[in-house]
């Protein structure tokens, strides 16, 4: 009988620890309004490279190299994309590889131009960035809209840290 017993309170034991770890990990929450910029900044590096880097059936995204100054939130985003194609000559799996320097100016983006989206992926949410003005020239960035795909505990946070680096900057005029 004791072994009964052992074996059922080793089970709740685990469940709720568990389901405690589970809830930990979920509840990732930002810095206060009142953080520092430095402090937000450093917090949103961490959080980009940490909850920004993702796994799908398909894909393999990774940020690193993740710098921010001032206004300015650059990072190197890697794209792995695995695909199969039964086309011709049997299974074939071909991996493309995608490597893309980006560089956001929080000073040029819209005042209400920073939002959460859906993912197609539910564990996933889009940060959509879209800058201010619409301009066709080369190399502008009037209009653009950028994408930041971060894992779903995270992503209403890191949201928050870049409205509040957003707040400190001033806008061009």
């Amino acid at each position: 009988m004791k072994l009964k017993e052992f074996i059922l309170l080793t089970a709740m034991l685990f469940a709720i620890s568990s389901s405690v770890l589970g809830q930990k990990r979920s509840e990732i929450k930002p810095l206060p309004e009142n953080a520092s910029l430095a402090e937000t900044q450093q917090w949103l590096a961490d959080a980009l490279g940490k909850h920004a880097s993702y796994k799908t059936r398909f894909d393999a995204v990774t940020l690193s190299n993740i710098k921010i100054s001032g206004c300015t939130v650059a990072f190197t985003e890697t794209d792995k994309r695995n695909r199969v194609s039964t086309a011709t000559m049997g299974t074939t799996r071909t991996t493309n590889v995608s490597k893309n320097d980006i560089i956001i100016d929080l000073a040029k983006v819209r005042a209400d131009g920073i939002s959460l989206e859906d993912h197609i992926y539910p564990e996933l949410q889009s940060i959509k960035i879209w800058y201010a003005g619409f301009d066709l020239a080369k190399g502008s960035t009037a209009g653009r809209i950028y994408y930041i795909v971060a894992k779903l505990e995270a992503a209403g946070a890191i949201k928050t840290a870049l409205v509040q680096i957003q707040r400190q900057c001033k806008s061009p005029k």
